[in-house]
């Protein structure tokens, strides 16, 4: 059996318990099919609609926007019924979709009607049907659909992806016969005149048309974010898409075409009753984004004057403030005990994290030591790591069959370098006596290019093999693959599921250990209260190695903070309130107070009406969540 990695768990909407998902399989193109319409479209693992790097589902996203490109309502987010098969052959296959999308906070509601063709000539066409069953209360600016595109594609390369990063060249098509060569997202992207796109796959291109309706096509950058957005007329009452694509040049010769039903995994948090928060005394405020400490980082050069300025302002606001060590080296691989300059390192680095702990302790603060973001990790960080080629993962290459050591990447599948681990996070912990929590900032991996994963090393294999219970398993493998003999290129869906729960076992364990080392070197510390893991909610999932219902299961674990959702109706906040309740934790909802400013890095204020913004604020409160994040500081420092 064919597997896409594409083919993972989905963020199911509240009205839909089970989804209903395909996989169609043209060749090395592979288009994953749900409730919702298309989730994403692969070609070799590389995403022609979609993005690997925060993986938005659906990658094809249709939406109406108000003033101010605010969001109406949005299909990913309907009532949804079951989506049918209509037709399959070697040939064709077509799908319908189908649902009822809501005003968010409001009385508008429409219809829609999705019909997808998938051709094995490598051709696909979408009739999209929305009509009008109840008036909103705002007016309609924008009908749209997003096509997200991958970064890697569509931008010239660079370190730091922005909204102002050079775009690939493009060729714009307009009624009438012109045609505009542009780059992506440049001065000329965009076109109130649409015909067609073309756009660079790799060395091929690919391209789609849109309907005669089609208003407005734009090449969109945000930086977070590429995608190429088409406007159709508003529905009124109802109003029909078409939209054509051509993925011949990915297909090459014709391949017959497959069909596949995926079958969902369980979302227990949609169909259980879930308890209520009993209501807390007052909620713990949170807040994130206090100057790094590190060597190279200007923010542990503040004198403690500056620092207690900084905790005294912070104190008036919040209760937590996360102080994070991001980026340092704490070159405990070096050896403290032999080199005294790797120990005077560690030494400084610890004393300016005690004095953040004793100054802001003064002002009433508790502090939340983050030691996982941005590289800091001690003794397995990548700086250090690339000092431990005995510790280093190693991905593989599908091509050529090679499996490369990841010099920047900790071996957390290996047992050996997982008792590494513990020591230099005891060692390092030992050091910064006093600290409250231990914060988690959204650590996760991307097992999306699943050969990309640092996880094909001997050590990973013997991990992989005693969690099967199977002494000859080998990792799954896609058919276009080099055969090893490590790997298996026959993998079903079973073995495919069976790899994503290992990583997500791996990674569980590597939180428990770090969770655990922390809170051994803490035993005599009456204040501190375990670990903060706090996650990107879209950043949960087998895709990402992160599975909530092992994470809650840590005992050093006590709190999960659901990053990035703000609606308590959402499934999202349902999942973690539902495992933080079968596991005796404390939930913390979220709210981000600021907006980046691509020209001005590091300067962020909040980006949204003040409805909004409040009912953001407002949502964990009337939750009953026992804490509630915000981020970022600087939103509140009286001087920025």
């Amino acid at each position: 059996m064919r597997l896409a990695t594409i083919a993972l768990a989905l963020v199911v909407p509240a009205s839909s318990a089970m989804a209903h998902e395909y996989l169609v399989t043209c060749g090395p193109l592979e288009v994953q099919m749900s409730d919702r319409g298309v989730e994403a479209v692969v070609c070799r693992d590389r995403f022609v609609f979609g993005d690997a790097f925060s993986n938005p589902r659906p990658a094809i996203d249709l939406h109406l926007l108000t003033d101010k490109w605010q969001r109406l309502a949005r299909v990913a987010e309907s009532q949804l019924e079951p989506c049918q098969m209509l037709e399959q052959s070697p040939e064709r296959a077509k799908f319908k979709a189908s649902g009822v999308m809501a005003q968010a906070a409001g009385p508008g509601q429409w219809r829609w009607t999705q019909e997808w063709t998938m051709e094995a000539v490598g051709r696909m066409a979408l009739r999209y049907e929305l009509r009008e069953e109840a008036a909103p209360d705002k007016p309609i600016r924008q009908n749209r659909i997003s096509f997200i595109v991958d970064r890697n594609q569509v931008l010239t390369p660079a370190k730091d992806i922005r909204a102002d990063t050079p775009g690939k060249p493009i060729t714009l098509l307009e009624r009438g016969g012109n045609e505009v060569a542009t780059t992506f997202s440049g001065p000329d992207g965009s076109t109130r005149q649409p015909a067609a796109i073309r756009l660079p796959f790799g060395d091929n291109q690919v391209s789609f048309r849109v309907g005669e309706n089609a208003s407005y096509l734009q090449t969109w950058n945000a930086g977070w974010r590429q995608a190429v957005n088409v406007d159709f007329a508003p529905p009124k009452p109802s109003v029909e898409c078409r939209v054509e694509i051509d993925l011949s040049a990915l297909v090459g010769e014709q391949a017959r075409l497959r069909v596949e039903r995926i079958e969902p995994r369980p979302t227990p948090w949609l169909t259980e009753p879930i308890p209520p928060l009993p209501k807390p005394a007052e909620p713990l405020r949170l807040v994130q984004c206090t100057p790094a400490i590190n060597q190279w980082h200007g923010g542990d050069k503040l004198n403690p004057e500056e620092t207690r300025k900084l905790a005294t302002e912070i104190a008036k606001h919040f209760d937590v403030v996360e102080l994070h060590t991001s980026w340092a080296d704490w070159q405990f691989g070096v050896g403290w005990d032999k080199d005294q300059k790797a120990r005077e390192t560690a030494d400084r680095l610890a004393a300016k994290v005690r004095e953040w702990i004793d100054i802001g302790h003064e002002c009433g603060l508790r502090l939340a030591l983050g030691m996982n973001f941005g590289g800091g990790e001690p003794g397995t960080g990548p700086h250090e790591t690339r000092r431990l080629p005995q510790f280093q993962a190693e991905t593989f290459g599908p091509e050529t069959g090679e499996f490369k050591k990841a010099e920047q990447q900790f071996d957390w599948a290996s047992e050996k370098a997982r008792e590494f681990a513990y020591q230099a996070w005891s060692a390092a912990a030992a050091k910064m006596k006093g600290v409250d929590c231990l914060f988690f900032n959204e650590p996760h991996y991307r097992l999306l290019t699943w050969y990309e994963a640092p996880f094909f090393s001997e050590a990973a294999l013997a991990d992989f093999r005693s969690f099967c219970r199977d002494p000859d398993a080998r990792f799954p493998a896609k058919p276009y693959a080099k055969p090893t003999l490590r790997t298996d290129n026959n993998a079903t869906l079973a073995d495919w599921r069976r790899w994503e729960d290992w990583v997500a076992d791996v990674y569980a364990r590597q939180i428990a250990l770090q969770c655990r080392a922390v809170a051994d070197a803490n035993r005599d510390n009456p204040r501190y209260r375990g670990g903060i893991w706090f996650q990107n909610v879209e950043w949960v999932g087998p895709e990402w190695g992160t599975d909530l219902d092992k994470i809650c299961a840590i005992p050093e674990v006590r709190y999960i903070v659901c990053e990035y959702c703000t609606n308590a109706a959402s499934p999202n906040w349902k999942k973690f309130r539902y495992f933080a309740a079968k596991h005796g934790k404390l939930v913390s909802s979220f709210v981000n107070i600021g907006w980046y400013d691509a020209k001005a890095p590091g300067r962020v204020r909040y980006q949204g009406t003040d409805a909004d913004f409040e009912a953001a604020c407002r949502m964990g409160v009337a939750e009953n969540a026992p804490m509630i994040s915000l981020y970022p500081i600087d939103s509140f420092y009286p001087w920025s």
